[in-house]
């Protein structure tokens, strides 16, 4: 599969987001949008980058109707785990746009997929026994569009703080430094804190990632680096942020 979009063609990446934002209008009561997407929910003014995948959580009691919807749609899903249920399908170009442009990279389209992985509130990360837990009730109603504002749908977001204390102990990627980066100019600093040293040891997590976030986004060839450059996101600024954030959870 595909896992960095920004490769594709822009009339490509904007069907796939189009087709991603799709699927979720039949579920959208039930689930709450986190990660790339919840992001792009509270910063879209500010800056966004494409996105592939669709993260959500939802209450374990809600998985098997939301299980029915997804496979009413064409999707399979992967085995129920602890972690919650992966849904996915084929993707198809369906604008004229896309059409012509994925006849010219038949077999790299071939590899795409739709995905929406769909958690309970307490997400582990893999391969430690850590995890962030989410509060469904703070999630809110906000409207999500398309990178190139085609397709919108509004959706319960998770709250802002939480995304970007999520964002912070996750693997300091360029997409999750892109979207921490765009979420702490919206967020504040002391509520971020106090939600990451209130959730399990979520702390040890963020202090592990710091120095990477820090080190990767002052490189001049990294990815996010030249994705917050491209949108005249401060990156001394951000960088601040997150060596205030560490200092205050050691």
């Amino acid at each position: 599969m595909v896992l960095n979009i920004e490769q594709l063609p822009e009339a490509i990446r904007e069907d796939i987001e189009i087709q991603s934002l799709g699927l979720l209008s039949a579920v959208k009561d039930v689930l709450v949008i986190i990660g790339g997407w919840g992001a792009r929910a509270w910063t879209h003014h500010i800056a966004t980058r494409n996105t592939l995948d669709v993260d959500a959580i939802t209450r374990p009691e809600d998985l098997r109707s939301i299980s029915r919807a997804f496979r009413a749609q064409g999707m399979a899903a992967d085995e129920e785990d602890d972690w919650g249920v992966s849904f996915h399908k084929m993707y198809i170009p369906s604008t004229n746009e896309a059409i012509e442009e994925a006849e010219q990279l038949k077999e790299v389209i071939e590899e795409v997929q739709l995905r929406v992985d769909v958690s309970r509130p307490k997400i582990y990360e893999k391969r430690t026994p850590h995890y962030f837990e989410f509060n469904p009730k703070k999630g809110v109603i906000k409207k999500i569009a398309t990178r190139g504002s085609s397709a919108s749908v509004e959706c319960r977001v998770a709250n802002s703080h939480e995304l970007a204390a999520n964002k912070a102990g996750l693997p300091a990627d360029y997409k999750n430094i892109f979207d921490l980066a765009l979420l702490l100019s919206e967020s504040d600093l002391d509520e971020v804190v106090r939600i990451i040293t209130s959730t399990d040891d979520w702390s040890s997590m963020v202090l592990r990632r710091v120095p990477k976030i820090v080190g990767r986004v002052q490189r001049d060839d990294n990815m996010a680096h030249i994705l917050l450059r491209s949108f005249n996101i401060g990156i001394d600024e951000f960088v601040q942020s997150v060596m205030t954030i560490g200092n205050s959870i050691v």
